[in-house]
């Protein structure tokens, strides 16, 4: 059975994921580095020179890449979380079982295959992708039953 809506689907609830996460951790990296830049004490005077009108650029710099990233994030989370409801509600008309379950672990709650075996109790990885696989299966036929496919 051919899946590619069903993986296109989940993959990208699960990849917009990443993308708030990817830009969750350069704004954490942006404000260590603005940190890291250092400046003067409160009360101090600062003339201005070559050396701090670089530093304040850069600081600005910063700071607008910054506003820029947040409101990325902003948008990426609100449409991630449109995105995810859509998904949950899809999936949880599906009957219950390890398909069902694998498609929640994975493409909703964004686990590893190793840890979703470990859940499940597989010995080996080969047994949780062939389950991804049959859930995939599952739920494009779903797919096609509900007209979920736009």
């Amino acid at each position: 059975m051919d899946t590619t809506w069903s993986e296109t689907y989940l993959n990208a609830v699960r990849s917009r994921w990443v993308m708030v996460n990817y830009y969750s951790e350069r704004i954490k990296q942006l404000e260590t580095q603005l940190t890291s830049l250092g400046g003067s004490s409160l009360g101090e005077r600062v003339q201005s020179s070559p050396t701090h009108d670089a530093l304040e650029r850069r600081v600005l710099d910063f700071i607008d890449e910054e506003e820029r990233i947040m409101l990325k994030l902003c948008d990426l989370l609100g449409e991630a979380n449109a995105q995810q409801d859509e998904a949950m509600e899809r999936i949880s008309t599906l009957k219950e079982g390890h398909r069902k379950d694998f498609l929640i672990e994975y493409y909703v709650k964004r686990k590893s295959i190793k840890t979703i075996a470990d859940v499940f109790e597989h010995s080996d990885i080969g047994s949780t992708r062939n389950l991804k696989l049959k859930a995939l299966e599952y739920f494009e036929t779903m797919a096609d039953r509900n007209g979920w496919k736009k």
